[in-house]
């Protein structure tokens, strides 16, 4: 006897042994999300701060050209680095698909869960979000995507695995999909420091209610610029939305004080929200229909809208007045090749002149190459042999480092991280030395993850509500 199923139009269904299936789920989103120098691939290569937040581009491109790696990838329990030869059965709880695609900005897959206890924390939203884990490499070059400003950039990333977790890194827009009809959360927040202080208040929530509280209207309007005047009232907002889904014996009483530590947070924009690069009369008549919007009591849902409408009339405006200054400077420079045609013997004089004057600079440039490349040389065999003796170094610890390290003080602070030795105001150049100082135990390497850090103790130790005080 077969088995038929009748699926309204949800993404979501079961097969007869009770195993969910989703017909598509965004695994990952093109967007600029923080990281810390120390998270981020060849950090002391590139010569970024360990301490420092980077905002890194996941690239819409990239992530296009990575799609085919995310298919058929264990789904797991929680995030740990999987391998053929280490596949951390006891976490597995599903499998990525065959049809990984990007749609921008998302990179979409079919997904199948097997474990009961896993659709269980599914279906009652304990962990529903997706955190993909891959290699990539990052290229420090800023620049700007959607209004936010970046640092660098995530290329060559290839899938390693996706995991269940309560907060994603790339938003909550990343999640097991409910269904066709919009009931999958979506932002409609466009100042950066209203993403921030969501996320931050994500985190911050977590473990301390039942459910997800929905916090994008209450901050709608919530700018760099206007953030001590909304703060005070988005306490109380906070306050009353978390109080109704509060956890037991959980509490609020550091809501403010939590509030106030994000007054000098760096949100990585290039100006104060998506007003960027309006000149002074754009910014008024946009901030006038803001405030029209707000009065008349629209949605957010619709306020977005009528954004999308006004940057798109702005956009067009600005290309037309692109155009006329293009067509202005093809007419003067016409105008200066006729006037040079006039003269032709001053001409030739400056030609020349230009000539012996890039002669010049050639040959300094050519000498100093010559010395840059003699120092790299040197440099690069000196840091090629320290990582060699770092590898074998680690090798009892970890076992052989099968991933990019490209300077020994990484390699040992892979192991040093492994063995859990805090490294606080250890400098990297004695790295070597605390590990010889330590015992040795087995181990593996991690890589990127984009699980938003634990905010609780609960969320960073899984086993620990299983304990139980005779």
């Amino acid at each position: 006897m077969t088995a038929t199923l009748a699926f309204d139009r949800s993404e979501r269904f079961k097969d007869v042994d009770g195993r969910l299936h989703v017909r598509v789920s965004n695994l990952s989103k093109a967007t600029v999300n923080p990281y810390r120098g120390n998270e981020i691939p060849g950090w002391e290569q590139l010569g970024l701060d360990p301490t420092q937040v980077y905002q890194l581009l996941r690239d819409p491109v990239e992530l296009a050209k990575a799609a085919p790696t995310f298919n058929n990838l264990p789904l797991m329990s929680r995030h740990v680095v999987v391998s053929a030869a280490d596949p951390h059965e006891r976490h597995v709880a599903g499998s990525t698909g065959t049809d990984a695609v990007f749609n921008d900005p998302y990179l979409q897959n079919s997904l199948v869960v097997w474990r009961q206890e896993d659709i269980d924390d599914i279906e009652s939203l304990t962990k529903c979000e997706l955190s993909c884990a891959y290699r990539y490499v990052a290229v420090m070059e800023p620049g700007t995507y959607k209004g936010l400003r970046y640092d660098g950039k995530m290329c060559n990333i290839v899938g390693n695995h996706v995991a269940l977790v309560e907060e994603g890194r790339a938003g909550p827009d990343v999640l097991v999909h409910d269904s066709k009809d919009g009931l999958m959360p979506t932002s409609v927040l466009t100042s950066r420091k209203a993403l921030l202080v969501s996320g931050a208040l994500r985190g911050y929530l977590a473990g301390r209610t039942t459910a997800p509280i929905a916090l994008d209207a209450a901050l709608m309007d919530v700018t760099r610029a206007n953030w001590p005047t909304t703060k005070e009232g988005l306490k109380t907002t906070v306050a009353k939305l978390a109080k109704a889904k509060l956890a037991t014996d959980a509490n609020l009483d550091d809501l403010h004080a939590f509030i106030d530590r994000l007054d000098k947070e760096n949100d990585g924009a290039a100006e104060d929200d998506d007003l960027e690069g309006m000149d002074e009369s754009e910014r008024e008549e946009e901030e006038e229909a803001r405030k029209k919007e707000a009065e008349d009591g629209m949605s957010p849902e619709d306020r977005l809208k009528g954004r999308d409408s006004r940057r798109k009339a702005r956009d067009a405006k600005r290309a037309n007045d692109a155009k006329a200054r293009d067509a202005k400077a093809a007419k003067d420079k016409a105008k200066d090749t006729k006037a040079k045609d006039a003269d032709p013997d001053d001409e030739d004089d400056k030609n020349n002149k230009e000539a012996e004057d890039k002669a010049k600079d050639a040959k300094a440039m050519d000498a100093a190459m010559t010395k840059v490349r003699a120092d790299t040389e040197t440099a690069v065999i000196a840091r090629m042999t320290a990582v060699a003796v770092a590898r074998e170094d680690v090798r009892p610890i970890i076992g052989q480092v099968s991933l990019a390290m490209d300077t020994a003080a990484g390699i040992y602070k892979l192991a040093l991280d492994h063995l859990g030795i805090d490294l606080t105001d250890v400098p990297p150049t004695a790295y070597r030395a605390v590990l010889k100082a330590v015992p040795s135990t087995k181990g593996k390497p991690a890589i990127a993850m984009d699980h938003a850090a634990a905010t609780n103790l609960a969320s960073r130790f899984p086993g620990l509500a299983n304990i139980r005080i005779q």
